[in-house]
């Protein structure tokens, strides 16, 4: 997701005129922290696999506890600032829309350069790890990540020259 926030970023500032319409360091800081609050909203066994939700987890989830998580450092830190307001913004909002499970929906370019950037690596992923499975001129399994629906991986044909 760095790699592709970086990219957006040098794509979107690099005509004359935007510079400075993004920043690129609330941004970079919203791609590495927004999952973190997943830290506190599972329980793991030893070898890092998800064993249950915590009791917080399942009652605020992981943008909520993220989010309590930068107000706890910035406390103990004695740091007061509106990037911090605007970090945890992005944290919030990274689902992008209340119906995804955002608490509240993206309100500045930061925040909505990551919302659509975790989503676009989220389904990149799934479709990848979905039509590796898939025979070539087949059908994946039903894709949560896709409403449920299947993707169709085509047979290439490679031509030799």
């Amino acid at each position: 997701m760095l790699r592709i926030a970086k990219a957006v970023y040098q794509i979107y500032t690099n005509i004359p005129g935007r510079e400075g319409s993004i920043n690129p360091d609330l941004l970079y800081a919203g791609v590495i922290l927004h999952d973190v609050g997943k830290l506190f909203e599972f329980r793991c066994y030893e070898s890092g696999l998800v064993a249950e939700y915590t009791p917080e987890g399942r009652q605020f989830g992981h943008s909520i506890l993220g989010a309590d998580l930068i107000d706890a450092v910035a406390a103990f830190l004695q740091v007061a600032s509106d990037s911090l307001t605007q970090l945890k913004h992005l944290l919030l909002t990274h689902h992008g829309t209340r119906e995804h499970g955002a608490a509240a929906e993206p309100m500045t370019i930061e925040a909505l350069l990551l919302s659509q950037i975790d989503n676009f690596d989220c389904k990149t992923e799934a479709a990848i790890k979905a039509l590796d499975s898939a025979e070539p001129g087949g059908f994946t399994e039903k894709l949560f990540a896709f409403d449920g629906r299947q993707l169709f991986k085509p047979q290439y044909v490679t031509q030799t020259a």
